[in-house]
């Protein structure tokens, strides 16, 4: 019993004294938690969708003490969704110059921005343009907003109804956001919700979209990505908490034998320029059809020294066989990490290696619910991985399409529900921590990262311990 509890996820973090009383007060909070879902008489319990549980958890103690713990890193979040949607609606929806184009059922299909009359210059059989200032107008600024927001969210669970749904949305928000003006604005209030929200550090994973202006004309790639940069530094430049971003390029592996070439030699050209902000490399598959990573093989071997990578496995849209083989590619490939998804659970080689490596497993738990049509997470196919002393790693892929914080829902979810029961501090510690060790960074930039995080940890530390319960 105690070799087995040894072992187990967190429990080889050493508490100091206050930590000690923290903790004390921190599982108080727990069991708390837990007899008021079982107590609860309303028909929700802490096993029901998170899109079922989230007002009742946003209500609770914990999840607010929670939401000011110091979580360390973001390592697993894309362009879309990273923002709240009440920002967009109600902030980047109401810039001047922007249309909306709305089929005949009232579906909207894309937005733009643009100065001139765009049924005229962009003909189109699916949807018409309207100015959205005008469309408000004749329909009413609180219906426009509300079907915009719909539009922007996902609520079905349905496995293969999400993979749509995720599309739909990337296709209507990218006229909105790769507009040069909203790009930068759009990202510094991403990682402001993100500070607000107790993280210090995040990597974007992101197909980096051309940029265009007013006129409609395209923007040079390179200029998405000092974009990018420039939002970072103007938010960390304001905030002393927070100590950056990173990107990591995930252009769809759905492409021919031509394509492939001008897009590994773009990856090598951007790294070559952004050296130190540009992490690495994803190749992605962005519908059923998208080739396997096997594809790329030989190819991506002769980047290696030049370029790091960072592969996911798609369950959202691949078989259980592309999503096996994509995996243990990944791993021959040398991914810095690799995403927990059922195929893993099925190859304890890559497990075993994974722990005698030291390779950064992240777990999306919220995501997973959507993508993989998991029906409790309390029976999370993870839990099981916190009971081994494994690299384990929290992130949030799409927070704002489930209508989830930045990043607390997926540590509440995790601590009340995938983790132990009698997990305590330790574990939210060395997930903190783990982000941080695991991220993108060069060990000079993790020691600075560690320091501000151990600060920031400490504060939050001395405020759990003297609070009155």
């Amino acid at each position: 019993m105690n070799y087995e509890s040894y072992n187990r996820f967190g429990n080889r973090i050493e508490l100091t004294t206050c930590e000690e009383k923290a903790n004390e007060q921190l599982m108080l909070l727990k069991w708390l938690e837990y007899q008021k879902w079982e107590i609860n008489d309303t028909n929700i319990s802490l096993s029901d969708r998170f899109s079922k549980t989230r007002d009742e958890i946003e209500s609770s103690l914990l999840y607010k003490v929670l939401r000011k713990m110091p979580k360390g890193a973001a390592l697993h979040v894309h362009d879309v969704g990273l923002t709240s949607v009440d920002f967009i609606v109600k902030c980047l929806t109401y810039y001047q110059d922007l249309w909306v184009c709305v089929a005949r059922n009232k579906e909207l299909h894309e937005f733009r921005f643009s100065q001139k009359f765009l049924n005229e210059t962009n003909t189109t059989n699916t949807c018409t343009w309207y100015p959205i200032k005008e469309w408000r107008r004749m329909h009413g600024a609180k219906v426009v907003d509300a079907k915009i927001r719909d539009h922007l969210i996902i609520t079905t669970t349905d496995h293969k109804l999400v993979a749509a749904r995720l599309k739909e949305i990337k296709s209507l928000l990218k006229g909105l956001i790769s507009y040069a003006p909203v790009w930068e604005i759009y990202f510094e209030q991403a990682f402001k919700e993100f500070i607000e929200d107790g993280v210090q550090y995040i990597e974007i994973r992101t197909i980096l979209p051309r940029l265009y202006n007013l006129t409609g004309h395209s923007l040079p790639h390179l200029e998405t990505l000092a974009a990018l940069k420039r939002a970072s530094e103007t938010v960390a430049f304001y905030n002393a908490s927070f100590v950056g971003t990173k990107v990591i390029y995930t252009p769809s592996r759905n492409v021919n034998d031509n394509e492939v070439e001008m897009l590994l030699s773009g990856a090598l050209i951007l790294k070559l320029v952004f050296k130190d902000y540009m992490a690495g490399l994803d190749l992605i598959s962005d519908d059923y059809f998208a080739k396997p990573l096997r594809d790329f093989s030989e190819r991506l071997i002769y980047m290696q020294d030049s370029m790091d990578f960072y592969f996911t496995v798609d369950d959202v849209y691949g078989n259980q066989l592309d999503n096996d083989e994509n995996l243990i590619d990944a791993y021959l490939l040398g991914s810095k990490r690799l995403p927990f998804n059922y195929a893993l659970m099925q190859h304890p080689y890559i497990l075993r290696q994974i722990h005698r490596l030291n390779i950064g497993l992240v777990i999306n738990p919220i995501s997973i619910e959507y993508m993989e049509n998991l029906g409790n997470s309390r029976f999370h196919p993870a839990s099981i991985l916190f009971t081994f002393n494994l690299p384990l790693i929290i992130s949030s892929d799409y927070p704002g399409l489930w209508q989830a914080s930045p990043i607390t829902h997926d540590f509440y979810l995790t601590f009340m529900k995938i983790a132990p029961r009698e997990s305590d501090l330790r574990v939210l510690k060395q997930l903190a921590r783990n982000s941080i060790v695991h991220s993108a960074k060069s060990e000079a930039e993790k020691d600075v990262a560690l320091h501000v995080w151990e600060i920031m940890w400490s504060k939050w530390i001395c405020e759990l311990k003297n609070m009155n319960l």
